[in-house]
């Protein structure tokens, strides 16, 4: 991790918790940093990427989230881009989660692969939670969104980036070949 996109984090939480804070009616260094929340930074610098409400325990690298927020850092708006259905202890829930490799965001850095996947509780388990269906989507961080709705790709169908392509993915097909994906499943 290099010393600029530890400072965006910190930076980025930072802002976060002025702004909670405020809402609260508390000065800012009254709160202690949220211990339930993930923080990813595109290569570029400019979008962070909060993975927050924490729908299982265990490690970041496992955990499944409740809620994807995005910050661009040039015009400081931030916006929640995904919520997660459904409720732990209710039924089946989704939760997100990190996609676990260097290949997470495209090579314009205007998305981010990650784990859309459908639970249960399962107290017998570590983290608490038995998912059954992972699905690999795609969160576009442009404020004027490119699709209306994105591609979702099977558990192990995501092969990385076309090089050369800015978003365009390569999807693993049952025969394990290597097909140029568009991100969009449906246009504007």
């Amino acid at each position: 991790m290099t010393n600029l996109s530890n400072i965006v984090k910190l930076l980025f939480l930072s802002a976060n918790l002025a702004s909670v804070a405020a809402a609260q009616g508390s000065a800012p260094g009254s709160l202690s940093l949220p211990n339930d929340a993930v923080v990813v930074t595109s290569p570029d610098g400019r979008y962070v990427a909060r993975f927050s409400a924490a729908r299982s325990e265990g490690k970041e690298d496992g955990k499944l989230w409740g809620s994807i927020a995005v910050r661009d850092l040039r015009t400081g708006l931030e916006r929640i881009l995904r919520s997660a259905a459904g409720q732990r202890g209710k039924g089946v829930f989704e939760g997100f989660s990190l996609y676990d490799d260097a290949n997470a965001w495209s090579p314009d850095n205007l998305y981010l692969a990650y784990y859309q996947n459908s639970c249960i509780d399962e107290p017998a388990v570590e983290g608490g939670v038995v998912c059954h269906v992972h699905e690999i989507r795609f969160l576009q961080l442009k404020q004027k969104p490119l699709c209306v709705e994105e591609i979702t790709l099977g558990r192990y169908g995501f092969g990385g980036w076309v090089r050369g392509r800015a978003h365009t993915p390569w999807e693993i097909d049952a025969e394990g070949r290597r097909v140029k994906r568009n991100l969009c499943a449906s246009g504007r």
